[in-house]
Order: structure tokens, then C-alpha cells, then sequence
């Protein structure tokens, strides 16, 4: 079983305006059912945030930018990552690289 995920990005933003961020999401759900055959489940959510004028600028690349999340079930079954825009700016997020990495 895993303890902490690790998530690190390489990414720049384009045409992001004041008030606009970008958020990395961990979605966990661990098996609730004694029997572990997975038919009922408990999810957790966490995210780290990140906000355009205090965290980043447009038209930069932000190498080995990380968030370690904390898994708090020992019991973890699933884990899904994803990364959402918000804000009116109708700005872009673009990823060069991502790499995920679990530890014990």
C-alpha cells in the first residue's frame, strides 16, 4: 500500500487573467465493503491550486512544479489525477510533462 502520491509538472499558461487558476485534483477511493469485492466505496478529494499574478505569469515554462498529497486510507484501491481550469480569462494550461510517483 501507498502512503503519499507525488505529482510534478512542467507547464505554461497562455492568455490566463487576473482572478484565473489552475487546479491538480486527487480523487482516492478506498474499498468499504469487507468482503473487498469493490461494490460499495468511500471517495476522497484533495487539490492543490495554483493562481495567475501570484503563482505564475503567461508565457513562462514552470519546470518540476510538485504537490504531494497524503493518502489517508492504507486501503487505497483507486487514485485518478486531473487538472482543471478556472476563471473567465478563457485561458490555456499547457502540460509538457507530468510524472506521478507513489511512495510506501
Amino acid at each position: 500500500s501507498f502512503s503519499t502520491l507525488t505529482v510534478t509538472i512542467s507547464y505554461q499558461t497562455i492568455q490566463m487573467a487576473h482572478g484565473d487558476k489552475f487546479c491538480i485534483d486527487l480523487l482516492s477511493s478506498t474499498d468499504t465493503d469487507n468482503n473487498n469485492n469493490g461494490l460499495s466505496s468511500s471517495w476522497h478529494h484533495e487539490e492543490e491550486c495554483y493562481e495567475f499574478g501570484v503563482d505564475f505569469e503567461n508565457g513562462f515554462w514552470y519546470d518540476d512544479v510538485g504537490v504531494e498529497f497524503e493518502l489517508e486510507e492504507e486501503d487505497t484501491t483507486s487514485l485518478s489525477v486531473r487538472w482543471s481550469v478556472m476563471g473567465g480569462g478563457g485561458g490555456d494550461l499547457l502540460l509538457d510533462w507530468v510524472k506521478v510517483v507513489a511512495y510506501p
